[in-house]
């Protein structure tokens, strides 16, 4: 969880581009120089790279989403499978989680979050989301 704001060439050594972060209102991809708490941010690798970000470990993550529609989601720690997320406000989940495999400019469909990725879900409406 990033807390305060980061330039993204500080933290993601080696990328290949710049960030992007996702435009639910526009529906499209925006250059993210700039990390900010609560944002899911993309970084294009050619290979594996090892990133460290340092702060405190926590045995679950909670997701504050302000929209209905796609958003940007991932495990930190442990596999954890879809049907564990625990959404608030009656909200729900459309369809499968989303991973990209940019090597085949492809989306698979998931239903475990595997840590360290990033995953595309659809909630129904703004809520909070515990990733156990």
């Amino acid at each position: 969880r990033i807390q305060l704001y980061y330039h993204a060439d500080s933290i993601f050594i080696g990328k290949t581009d710049m960030m992007f972060s996702y435009n639910n209102m526009d529906q499209n991809y925006d250059p993210s120089p700039i990390l900010s708490h609560g944002i899911g941010f993309w970084a294009y690798y050619y290979d594996s790279a090892r990133i460290r970000i340092y702060g405190p470990r926590t045995n679950s993550q909670t997701v504050t989403v302000n929209r209905t529609g796609w958003i940007l989601i991932g495990s930190k720690v442990a596999p954890v499978p879809l049907s564990e997320l625990q959404l608030s406000d009656h909200a729900e989940i459309y369809g499968p989680a989303f991973r990209y495999e940019p090597r085949e400019l492809k989306y698979y469909p998931v239903e475990v979050l595997e840590p360290g990725r990033s995953y595309w879900i659809y909630v129904s409406n703004p809520c909070t989301i515990i990733i156990p």
